[in-house]
């Protein structure tokens, strides 16, 4: 892909993902501050790795697991507490996050699907999975 469109392809990404990335990792990590350091981080790596994102079989998918590394680097770091809508015991990651992606940052499960990359099928059978896990 020439240069040029290499650019406004990563820069069309970042456009469109911006918002929902900052409100994952802001849910996440408790603090608007700490989200938007951890985006920011995030499409930095991804600007360095783009030509590999851009041709890999799911580019969302390959930028959703820089950005959910970089967040929980971030909260084990310590830079700020995870809350309620951080990974709950019990759940894991796959399943915490489609439970606060739907539940808590209220998408729709075709736009959860889309932001990280999976079939709608998955996305909703992970929700399934970890709603029953939480219903006493």
């Amino acid at each position: 892909m020439p240069r040029t469109l290499t650019t406004l392809s990563f820069a069309a990404f970042c456009g469109y993902r911006r918002s929902a990335y900052l409100d994952y990792a802001t849910l996440r990590l408790g603090s608007a501050r700490a989200g938007r350091i951890v985006v920011d981080a995030t499409f930095a790596d991804l600007a360095r790795e783009w030509g590999r994102v851009i041709s890999s079989e799911s580019p969302a998918a390959a930028a959703w697991r820089f950005l959910t590394s970089r967040t929980d680097q971030a909260a084990r770091a310590g830079r700020e507490p995870e809350r309620a809508g951080g990974h709950r015991p019990g759940l894991s990651a796959r399943h915490a996050d489609a439970l606060s992606l739907v539940h808590c940052l209220r998408l729709s499960t075709d736009e959860a699907a889309d932001l990280i990359g999976v079939p709608r099928t998955r996305l909703v059978a992970d929700l399934r999975a970890a709603e029953r896990r939480l219903t006493p």
